[in-house]
């Protein structure tokens, strides 16, 4: 008797101890998100604010008015507050500050969700202010009435076509991974296309990505299965792990359509992809501003 008293109690312990550890991980985490705060957003950026509580949300709004608000994600950052999942980059927990309660919170009118990005992605994302107008950005995404454009840095240039089709499935039994997958394998089509920009001399490819279509984890698991994944993209087979789980992916344009016109925004990527890819990548992607202008 004694002695399963003894055991219940051992398992206790380290139950404790891993639920603290845990949350000492998470606290270290937020640490680095007021650390590296102006690393996660651009260079231009005004933000001196705390990135974990996401108190001063002001200079992440890119536009605004009555319908719609943009803003820039930075990396590390919630799109919508989330569950647990068992991710090397974008692992959350439930207590965590997210854009959608920010901006609600900042604002004290409700916005809404339309799209998402993951979790260790940066870029722009559009909230609607209300229910019709969100029903009507949801519909314009669905119909493909609308452009995301991103650029990823990958630890080496992709050798095939610049036109990918898969067949992508998520497997639940991986942590939530998507994966290229033949035919009967219960896939659906996933398309893209990319242009190779740039290359450094460490052979880290520049790539402007333009989706064909819309599927979780699309950019990630198609250019782990080029055998280029994204840097610091762990999940997906990069070696290396960067500050606060950020990826080297970007959503550096949205086009979306608001009454009878398209509103075109633009986003710069982190100030650290200066300090850690240099001057000729930050260039190369200012240059997609006016291109697509």
């Amino acid at each position: 008797m004694n002695e399963r008293i003894t055991n219940r109690i051992k398992t206790l312990v380290v139950v404790l101890l891993l639920l603290g550890c845990r949350r000492c991980v998470e606290s270290v985490k937020k640490l680095d998100l007021v650390r590296y705060a102006s690393e996660l957003v651009p260079l231009n950026n005004a933000w001196r604010g705390d990135l974990s509580t996401l108190k001063d949300i002001s200079p992440l709004v890119v536009f605004a008015n009555a319908d719609l608000t943009v803003l820039y994600k930075p990396p590390a950052i919630l799109v919508q507050s989330g569950k647990v999942e068992a991710d090397d980059n974008d692992n959350t927990l439930d207590d965590d500050v997210n854009l959608l309660d920010a901006i609600s919170q900042a604002t004290g009118q409700q916005h809404y969700l339309v799209h998402r990005l993951d979790r260790p992605v940066s870029g722009l994302v559009i909230f609607g202010k209300n229910k019709q107008a969100a029903g009507t950005l949801t519909k314009a995404f669905a119909d493909h009435r609308v452009t995301k454009s991103y650029v990823a840095m990958t630890n080496s240039a992709p050798q095939l076509a610049q036109q990918t089709n898969l067949l992508l499935r998520l497997d639940v039994l991986q942590a939530a991974k998507t994966r290229v997958v033949t035919q009967g394998q219960g896939g659906i089509e996933a398309r893209l296309s990319y242009t190779t920009l740039h290359v450094t001399p460490l052979q880290q490819a520049l790539l402007d990505i333009q989706l064909g279509t819309g599927r979780k984890h699309q950019i990630r698991a198609t250019l782990s299965h080029l055998h280029c994944p994204i840097v610091g993209d762990s999940k997906y087979g990069a070696k290396q792990r960067l500050k606060c789980r950020e990826i080297a992916l970007h959503a550096y344009r949205l086009a979306v359509p608001y009454n009878n016109e398209m509103l075109d925004f633009f986003a710069p990527p982190p100030s650290s992809w200066h300090k850690r890819f240099g001057l000729e990548v930050i260039e190369a992607i200012e240059a997609l501003r006016h291109l697509h202008k």
